[in-house]
């Protein structure tokens, strides 16, 4: 069998669907918004980024008028997903970032991790009920073709601090 044939037969059975989203308690997505309304912030997406958004948004201004819309289901976009991608890059992988912000990359890492340590804080201040874990970040090839890819990703993500001692480990 091929690589193709073997990634194919992997994946055959993996529903893209968030687990919490398939089961037999999961809210009912809503009716489509059919009409003008006014707000103070409106944000598009509620992926735990758009939802963490409305949170902030709150809590600096209690009585904003903060109003959230999906085009889809609500925390089922990459974020959502049963492994959820919450990652410190801001610039949807580092690879990206170096590409695109080569003198940047200092800040942006930054801001990244930034980000990240103020997720944590808002769960553990709202006392969300998650099973938050911070394990790192996975990259995989099929196939050895991918390997060079993922050569060079490591180097940079070990540039910036995100490669743990191995005597850690």
């Amino acid at each position: 069998m091929d690589n193709d044939s073997l990634a194919r037969a992997a994946l055959a059975a993996v529903k893209y669907a968030p687990f919490w989203l398939d089961a037999k308690g999961a809210p009912s997505d809503q009716p489509s918004l059919s009409e003008s309304i006014n707000c103070d912030l409106l944000i598009v997406g509620a992926g735990f980024t758009g939802l963490w958004a409305a949170i902030q948004a709150k809590e600096d201004q209690p009585d904003r008028n903060v109003v959230i819309i999906e085009a889809n289901t609500v925390a089922n976009g990459a974020s959502g997903r049963p492994a959820a991608i919450l990652s410190t890059s801001v610039m949807h992988g580092m690879e990206n970032a170096q590409r695109l912000f080569p003198n940047d990359m200092d800040l942006l890492e930054q801001l990244g991790k930034d980000n990240i340590d103020g997720f944590k804080e808002t769960i553990e201040h709202h006392n969300i009920d998650c099973d938050l874990e911070w394990g790192g970040e996975l990259t995989v090839a099929v196939g050895e073709e991918g390997l060079s890819d993922i050569e060079s990703e490591y180097a940079l993500y070990e540039k910036y601090g995100h490669v743990a001692d191995q005597s850690d480990a």
